[in-house]
């Protein structure tokens, strides 16, 4: 049974000790020595972090974290400063805590919680090595007062009996490990696996820490689906549309091959297939997990050989997330395109005010205070009819009570 008051004092101590050296001295130190604050710069212009929905607080600790990770992580700055005749004349004390940290490196990990077994400290698990580290961080219980995260972004390192954090706690309300995993290749498209990832989450964090910006974005839902990208490509090369007539609506445009799955392919679960019959490609895409396994299993029983995984699996938040911190749209959907119906300008104008009306009325629908939202005042701020919207919220209310 661990003794948490003695660790915790131990952190206390450690604290005490350690963070003047590296707060009051070795961060400027080495700001000045690798000119970080013009790289720093550079990254902030280049991610776009000026629009970004963060406090101007939370830039400033994430260049301290930036410039921590640079000098404590594996093979990092510490190294060689430990030979500086300026870092040799700090008391004795100090220099040999700076060689105790640079024994054990700090690194990034994104985290759950499995266990809180004394205030202020957490069993987490690194969702990607599997690791299990004990973590104590006051800053930690602090985030849960108006937040309930399921994903963690740390920068920790071991002070000889547990793990701390430095710099930003990063806690994310919807993000998943897919979220994250997809966001990475989005960098870097060369990424392949977890250790390509692991690698350039430590070699270029920076945009992994403007997630922040999408970190109180709650999980979507729709009729209590969960809502998100479910995408997964094959190659087919035998592909009948004879036998799939009876399951699926059908359509073909420019070689591209549309195939809506009957009950399936509206509100919420969207769930299509494409077959490009010049590349044999065969893409499945649906809205939520439930309405791909459906498509999946329809096309496999009428003997299209494929595997029901789904390849990409990506929050609607990390889209947006995404989008703004790269500075691009993506094409999630590409073949959507050659399908989509013209519509006036005025259509999409009442389209994208009917979105941002659902948008303000998912928080109520998903912790169940309908009774509490005023439709009124959410349909005055999003532009839309009253009535309509009045209507709509009737159906969606229904069909919710129904669930």
């Amino acid at each position: 049974m661990l003794n948490y008051s003695a660790i915790k004092a131990h952190c206390k101590a450690h604290s005490a000790e350690f963070n003047p050296i590296l707060d009051n001295f070795l961060i400027y130190y080495a700001a000045d020595r690798e000119n970080f604050p013009k790289e720093m710069d550079v990254l902030l212009k280049k991610y776009n972090a000026n629009k970004l929905d963060i406090e101007v607080s939370y830039i400033n600790f994430m260049k301290s974290e930036f410039i921590a990770h640079r000098i404590f992580r594996n093979g990092g700055l510490i190294n060689k400063y430990l030979q500086h005749a300026q870092i040799k004349k700090l008391p004795e004390n100090q220099y040999e805590k700076l060689q105790a940290q640079a024994a054990t490196p700090y690194r990034f990990s994104f985290s759950i919680i499995l266990n809180n077994p004394s205030p202020d400290f957490y069993e987490m698990e690194d969702i990607f090595t599997g690791e299990h580290y004990l973590l104590h961080s006051p800053g930690t219980t602090r985030t849960f007062t108006t937040q309930n995260p399921t994903l963690w972004f740390n920068l920790i390192g071991f002070n000889g009996k547990c793990y701390e954090t430095f710099g930003l706690i990063s806690g994310f309300n919807a993000f998943s490990e897919d979220d994250i995993f997809f966001f990475a290749t989005e960098l870097n498209p060369s990424i392949q696996d977890v250790d390509d990832l692991l690698q350039e989450i430590d070699r270029n964090p920076f945009p992994f820490m403007l997630l922040i910006s999408g970190a109180t974005i709650p999980r979507l839902f729709s009729l209590n689906y969960e809502i998100a990208y479910c995408i997964s490509q094959d190659n087919v090369k035998q592909f009948d549309t004879e036998l799939l007539r009876t399951s699926f609506t059908i359509g073909w445009n420019n070689d591209i091959f549309k195939l809506a799955l009957n009950q399936w392919d509206e509100n919420p679960h969207y769930a299509v297939a494409y077959y490009d019959e010049k590349k044999h490609f065969l893409v499945r895409s649906a809205m939520t997990l439930n309405g791909f396994n459906a498509l999946s299993e329809t096309l496999m029983a009428a003997g299209i050989t494929i595997e029901n995984q789904v390849d990409i699996h990506v929050s609607i938040g990390m889209i947006d997330t995404m989008q703004n911190i790269l500075q691009k749209k993506l094409d999630i959907f590409k073949y959507e395109a050659l399908f989509e119906k013209n519509v006036t300008k005025e259509e999409n104008d009442d389209i994208a005010k009917m979105n941002h009306f659902l948008s303000l009325t998912i928080p109520y629908v998903n912790q169940g205070k309908t009774k509490e939202m005023d439709i009124e005042a959410l349909a005055k701020e999003a532009g839309v009819d009253i009535d309509s919207a009045k209507e709509m919220m009737k159906t969606i209310i229904k069909k919710v009570n129904k669930k």
